[in-house]
């Protein structure tokens, strides 16, 4: 079997809608990752990384402190879905080992992109020096280990991406 791009296989869940199903099934997890980043009482951007449809750019740029949320990802359907279900939202199409955004955030939020990163090193790297302001925070989530044994074929399926 001839392994897939992941942007490929995320875009192909966008055109047949299983993106909502991936939004539902991570909004517990994605919630307490956020609680125990989200400042309480000032004002803060924030960046998701790999934003899919845009669920959680909408999700926390609705919070009152939420002064800016935007969203980057890979995959062309996604951004296209995410800017027809908020055509004033932030998403950018772009490849995140070397996309730099515009101005820096407080809070970068990734959920399941990282191991389909072929040098997460180098994107942490970048991260930090370009995408997170001073004191900045990046709070990512990863689903790939032993016990979610949905994940274990994901290596013989997908290929990493540069």
């Amino acid at each position: 079997m001839q392994k897939r791009s992941p942007i490929e296989v995320f875009g192909e869940w966008a055109e047949i809608g299983k993106d909502e199903g991936m939004a539902k099934g991570h909004e517990s997890a994605v919630s307490q990752m956020l609680e125990s980043v989200l400042p309480v009482e000032r004002h803060f951007s924030f960046l998701d990384a790999g934003c899919g449809n845009g669920w959680v750019v909408r999700k926390v740029g609705q919070l009152p402190r939420c002064s800016r949320a935007e969203g980057v990802d890979g995959s062309v359907q996604m951004i296209e879905k995410a800017r027809s279900i908020d055509p004033s939202g932030r998403y950018h199409l772009a490849n995140l080992t070397t996309w730099t955004p515009e101005a820096s955030f407080d809070i970068v939020h990734s959920m399941e992109v990282f191991y389909y990163i072929a040098d997460p090193l180098a994107l942490l790297k970048s991260i930090r020096a370009t995408w997170l302001n001073a004191g900045g925070k990046l709070v990512m989530g990863i689903d790939f280990y032993t016990e979610n044994t949905a994940s274990h074929d994901w290596p013989e399926k997908l290929r990493s991406t540069k």
